[in-house]
């Protein structure tokens, strides 16, 4: 059992990255619950617009003087982001939405050791912030979820938002793939990608990044999960079926503070990789 987080998953902001990336952080409190059933569980999903963030941004420091001395345990995840979490070919051989399914895996495997940690299974409490509230929205819409939670949480983002399901990622997966000398389409541009490096595919990324957070829209998110590709995720096809077909739970719908901020800070692209730059901002 490891004592500290360890890097995140691969993308072009954050240098200390790995691909051996899908960890899940427990903190709990020092004295067991006087409730025999345990501590309840909150499950935190980070954001990053599909494409940055990890765990280990939330470390820690806030749940410990937040959502600890409550008698809450917090869980922390890492899934896979950009090509790695959400490539496709926009058909049946490589349908994409990756980093949902590292999220329900996530969740299976916690769910059967939360109680060796103090733990309540039947009182999980899932959450996220923008694109870590997108993943609950979809998280609570999935069969494959049945039974993983009893209540959600979602900041800043909805499956229902317009980057939140968003077939546009066939066409950043189509201009990887050609960046990458790789076929289009098919079973052999995945075989091709799992050739490379990840630099090959961080330097490939770099000139395509820049366009995502220099939008006058909404259309922010370049990679991310997609409708065409839920298949076996979404039966029934839309989000609106998912939802007359999903189980009640209690759920809260919010906005962060500010969240806009963030995306101003990356309209220099490369603002933390300059010294200078950093500098100025922490000044």
């Amino acid at each position: 059992m490891a004592q500290e987080y360890s890097w995140g998953c691969p993308e072009i902001f954050f240098p200390f990255t790995t691909e051996d990336c899908l960890t899940i952080n427990i903190i709990r409190p020092t004295t067991p619950s006087p409730d025999p059933r345990g501590y309840p569980v909150m499950f935190f999903i980070h954001g990053g617009g599909f494409y940055q963030g990890s765990s280990f941004f939330y470390h820690y420091s806030g749940p410990l003087s937040t959502i600890i001395p409550c008698g809450i345990i917090f869980v922390s995840i890492n899934y896979r982001l950009g090509p790695w979490g959400w490539i496709t070919t926009g058909d049946s051989n490589y349908p994409g939405n990756i980093g949902l399914w590292d999220q329900i895996e996530a969740l299976k495997f916690h769910k059967q050791i939360i109680g060796s940690f103090g733990g309540d299974p039947e009182r999980i409490t899932i959450f996220g912030e923008s694109a870590g509230g997108v993943s609950v929205s979809w998280l609570t819409l999935t069969p494959h979820t049945d039974g993983l939670f009893q209540k959600a949480i979602s900041m800043s983002g909805s499956s229902m938002a317009i980057w939140g399901q968003n077939e546009g990622v066939i066409e950043s997966s189509r201009i990887l793939l050609s960046k990458m000398g790789c076929p289009l389409i098919g079973v052999a541009a995945i075989e091709c990608m799992k050739t490379k490096t990840k630099s090959d595919i961080l330097n490939a990324l770099k000139p395509i990044m820049p366009t995502v957070v220099q939008r006058d829209d909404l259309n922010i998110v370049y990679w991310g999960p997609r409708i065409g590709g839920a298949g076996d995720l979404l039966p029934g096809g839309s989000i609106q079926e998912a939802i007359l077909r999903a189980p009640k739970r209690p759920q809260m719908i919010g906005v962060n503070s500010m969240e806009m901020l963030t995306f101003g800070l990356f309209a220099d692209i490369y603002l933390f990789t300059r010294l200078e730059s950093f500098q100025l901002l922490v000044a």
